[in-house]
């Protein structure tokens, strides 16, 4: 008997997959954990934080970017401007980014199966 004859599909089960994990991920996520410390978050306050504030300041300093590149500090700056808290932002890309591949296995892996 074919998933359609159960009375849900395969898609709409991994629909239903992913909401779920983006769901606990966003509770894990703004639960918590509201406010951010100098223990578990050192590299937050002490680099990503700074420079996405001095980029939305229009400085981007080439000289930060020894080893890692300004990719993510541009991505909390860009969402900074929607979130003023950047903590919470980076807290948010931090989800998209999980959720993301789940979404792009579930469009394009797909293909792979059909």
């Amino acid at each position: 008997m074919s998933p359609a004859g159960r009375g849900i599909s395969r898609a709409a089960c991994v629909r239903l997959l992913i909401a779920l994990v983006a769901i606990v991920l966003l509770g894990a996520a703004l639960g918590p954990h509201r406010i951010g410390d100098y223990f578990a978050e050192t590299d937050f306050y002490g680099d990503y934080a700074r420079g996405a504030g001095l980029i939305q300041h229009g400085r981007l300093i080439p000289a930060r970017y020894g080893v890692v590149g300004p990719v993510y500090e541009l991505t909390l700056a860009l969402v900074g401007f929607l979130i003023r808290d950047l903590f919470l932002a980076a807290k948010l890309i931090s989800v998209a980014a999980a959720i993301s591949p789940l979404i792009r296995e579930a469009i394009f892996g797909a293909r792979n199966f059909a």
